[in-house]
């Protein structure tokens, strides 16, 4: 569920105007980390990835989210290390966090100051967001069971050409 409520951002936020008509979601799961990918969402700026990254302040649009558990919480459940790459649709540049520790409480509060990285000129007008988790804790994770959940959950979407979905590169 950790790993489908990073997708489950991706669709909450995804209107088929603001940032692409397609939202394009690909997932590559290897024994070393987890990505999730989408491009033609809206993406975060800065201020969407700071209220992204508070706990407790659900911000959906619509009413297919199901998890609303927070990309942090389920990226810190997968792994103790992640990278977050994101670009709002309207905006130019793409912001990346980092946590190479997420297991570390010996200090005060952890926050995150986005850091500007590339853009990407084909990107124009899309909004992208890439969630690599890295150092996985041990947990099973079912390919055949998250197809079946994401083809249930997003057909609607799939089968009107609003999104792609791939896990290790397979439909």
């Amino acid at each position: 569920d950790a790993l489908l409520e990073l997708v489950d951002n991706a669709f909450d936020e995804f209107d088929g105007f603001h940032g692409g008509t397609c939202l394009e979601v690909n997932i590559k799961m290897t024994k070393d980390s987890i990505i999730v990918e989408n491009l033609g969402g809206k993406g975060m700026g800065t201020k969407e990835l700071n209220d992204w990254l508070n706990w407790g302040a659900p911000l959906k649009t619509d009413k297919i989210g199901e998890w609303g558990q927070g990309g942090k919480a389920a990226m810190g459940y997968l792994g103790s290390a992640w990278i977050v790459h994101t670009k709002r649709w309207d905006q130019p540049w793409l912001w990346e966090i980092r946590e190479d520790s997420w297991d570390d409480a010996s200090s005060d509060e952890k926050t995150y100051e986005p850091v500007p990285t590339k853009s990407n000129v084909l990107w124009e007008g899309l909004g992208y967001c890439k969630f690599e988790i890295k150092n996985l804790n041990k947990h099973r994770q079912d390919i055949n069971r998250i197809k079946t959940v994401l083809s249930n959950i997003y057909r609607k979407y799939l089968e009107e050409g609003k999104s792609s979905i791939t896990i290790n590169g397979q439909p």
